[in-house]
């Protein structure tokens, strides 16, 4: 396998600073043409706000992301597919993002995945029932880890204590490692019997909020074919499997007691 089996854990200090899933569909018409009063019905409660707006591109192209200003978070690249409906949570830390062939959610605020898929399946239950797509031409979940070592209480720490070799690439090298004021890699791999891909940057940078230098890991897990119905959630059960072994192999066990894992 691609990545090792490890126990599943949930992070007490979270890294997660974004997480994206989006479903691609062939494009449905009415859902540009009318407004999608009764499927905003249906996610209201905990969707209460609502947007037109151009679409974040959620699947990972391969140029740089970018720091966010305020908050200082991570954001993706802004791109124009046209108008879209936005449903936002009364915190506008979550996002439905519902389009003539896309349906989206994205979250700030991310906990375990069992939270995150029944939100999900509230969405996807509405699109299926009132827009019935034929079948899904991708599936994807997107996941950006900011690792701050100030938050972590692992200050003057070098991340070669941290990461292991292979993510940190040049930095991983006595020689020059204080000398990298930034570093950037990207790849494209295959995951387990090619049941689909992952798209994954690494990089070190400055965070503009604290001025703090953190590492970055953006990971873009997706399927592409003709996925038809209910099997589209469990493509995304198995990527979200991926994307746990993933983030436990990139980073050393110091690492991963700093973020203070619970078994779940």
């Amino acid at each position: 396998m691609l990545f090792p089996e490890a126990p599943r854990v949930v992070y007490r200090k979270n890294p997660l600073d974004l997480v994206v899933t989006q479903l691609r569909f062939p494009p449905i018409l009415r859902i540009s043409r009318d407004s999608p009063a009764d499927f905003q019905e249906r996610i209201r409660d905990q969707f209460p706000n609502y947007s037109k707006t151009q679409e974040l591109t959620l699947e990972m192209p391969f140029s740089p992301l970018v720091f966010s200003g305020g908050g200082g978070g991570i954001r993706p690249a802004l791109e124009d597919y046209g108008c879209r409906h936005q449903f936002i949570s009364e915190d506008g830390k979550r996002k439905i993002t519902l389009g003539q062939d896309t349906l989206s959610f994205m979250t700030r605020e991310y906990e375990r995945w069992e939270t995150f898929s029944s939100v999900l399946m509230m969405a996807f239950d509405a699109l299926c029932e009132l827009y019935r797509p034929k079948h899904f031409l991708r599936v994807g979940l997107r996941y950006v880890d900011v690792l701050r070592r100030e938050r972590l209480r692992l200050n003057g720490t070098p991340w070669t204590k941290l990461l292991r070799p292979s993510i940190l690439g040049i930095m991983g090298e006595d020689i020059t490692v204080g000398d990298v004021k930034r570093f950037e890699n990207q790849c494209e791999l295959d995951l387990d019997n090619s049941q689909g891909r992952i798209r994954m940057r690494t990089f070190c940078g400055k965070y503009p909020a604290m001025g703090e230098e953190v590492f970055v890991i953006d990971s873009d897990f997706f399927v592409t074919g003709k996925i038809v119905g209910e099997e589209a959630m469990n493509r995304l059960d198995f990527l979200n499997q991926q994307a746990s072994r993933l983030i436990r192999w990139c980073i050393t066990d110091d690492l991963h007691q700093a973020m203070e894992p619970e078994s779940t």
